[in-house]
């Protein structure tokens, strides 16, 4: 598998010389260019990128720059959005059982709340929203695994039809404008076809609904080829089925996580020992989670040989867990200790799901650009503590 565009050899190895390992390595341009072809895929869309892929400020700013809108699903990504100069029209919330303070902050800050519940309604408008959202399960679901399915039979995400059509009316009759119609079916799938359906359904509900919203969101979750015998996702046809069977007088709304940002990055991980068949490297889990979560795949170079590749590894990390892998029989270049591999395909729920089990500190990131910048500083490890109270 290639390596997102302005990154080679010479940089990474720059990048663990004087940052460490392990370290999230991000293409600028890589990023910018998915965001161009998603936007000319769908021209006139709210392209609103799902901030919960990766949060960085820096990464959330330069996708602003490019247009971008933002949906979050917490305080603290409205937060870091704000930091990366979104205001609160260039953002909208939705989130599955916030608490009520939660919900009154963010309408504090001006962002637009897409309520999951009429006990969410309640809250935004005791909270003095102007304007409200509602989130619908549109019947379809779709995704990469079970886990990540949010529509469809038995998905907890999302009211009824009908339950959508009553809250538009409870937010008329508190005066409060309800604006936007919300879906998402799921994450990672690589066919049109599952989107193109639940649009086609999402314009049926709006059809019942009291009035139009101004905005018609249909979720994200669009995939990307973990592995080169994967096709990528066509975005250009999927542009042009989806046009064509949204037919509402609305702002289509696309929101994007994992296609903007998961090829433009790379895990950098270096070779601490070789045994048989078995590689043991500084990243594990708490830096990448995927690969122990939902048994994804991740391709792996090992960028410190020219040769091809001359047998299969395990790739393991230093957790004190046997589930530990970052992946299975990856076809490499012999290893040798101090050997430096990067993990492709890791700026979506990269960092974002990284953790300090076993009390390691979290990695670094850096970005690739006009040059090469730190965007996150590695944790030292005593930092870990800074809030613990020991009397």
């Amino acid at each position: 598998m290639e390596l997102p565009q302005g990154i080679d050899r010479d940089t990474v190895a720059s990048v663990a010389d004087e940052h460490g390992t392990p370290t999230y390595v991000t293409s600028a341009t890589t990023v910018r260019d998915r965001f161009d072809s998603l936007r000319d895929a769908f021209p006139g869309a709210r392209i609103q990128y799902a901030a919960k892929a990766n949060t960085n400020p820096r990464i959330l700013a330069l996708l602003r720059e490019r247009g971008a809108a933002l949906d979050t699903v917490s305080v603290g990504e409205v937060i870091a959005g704000e930091s990366a100069g979104f205001g609160g029209d260039g953002m909208m919330y939705t989130s599955y059982a916030p608490s009520p303070e939660e919900l009154r902050e963010v309408v504090d800050r001006g962002v637009l709340v897409n309520v999951d519940s009429p006990g969410q309604m309640e809250t935004v408008i005791d909270a003095g929203a102007e304007r409200v959202g509602v989130r619908v399960n549109p019947g379809v679901g779709a995704g990469h695994s079970d886990e990540v399915v949010t529509g469809g039979k038995g998905a907890r995400f999302g009211v009824t039809p009908d339950e959508a059509a009553a809250l538009f009316e409870r937010a008329l009759g508190a005066g409060v404008e309800p604006v936007c119609l919300h879906a998402h079916i799921g994450s990672g799938f690589l066919e049109p076809e599952p989107l193109v359906r639940a649009t086609e359904r999402i314009c049926e509900i709006v059809d019942d609904l009291p009035v139009t919203p101004e905005y018609v969101d249909i979720g994200g979750g669009l995939g990307i080829p973990y592995s080169d015998a994967e096709e990528p996702l066509d975005v250009e046809a999927l542009g042009k089925m989806v046009r064509d069977a949204f037919d509402v007088d609305a702002t289509l709304v696309v929101e994007p996580g994992r296609y903007l940002v998961a090829e433009s990055t790379v895990l950098v991980t270096r070779v601490n020992t070789v045994g048989d068949g078995v590689i043991g490297v500084d990243a594990g889990f708490n830096t990448l989670l995927r690969p122990a979560m939902y048994d994804a795949y991740h391709a792996v170079t090992n960028l410190s040989r020219d040769a091809a590749p001359t047998g299969r590894y395990d790739i393991a990390g230093p957790i004190c867990e046997s589930g530990d892998y970052l992946g299975h029989g990856r076809r490499i270049a012999e290893p040798r200790e101090g050997d430096l591999l990067v993990v492709h395909t890791a700026g979506a729920y990269g960092f974002a799901m990284a953790s300090r089990y076993n009390s390691r500190p979290l990695p670094a990131e850096v970005i690739v650009d006009d040059g090469v910048d730190v965007i996150r500083e590695r944790e030292a490890v005593d930092e870990q503590f800074r809030n613990v109270k020991l009397d």
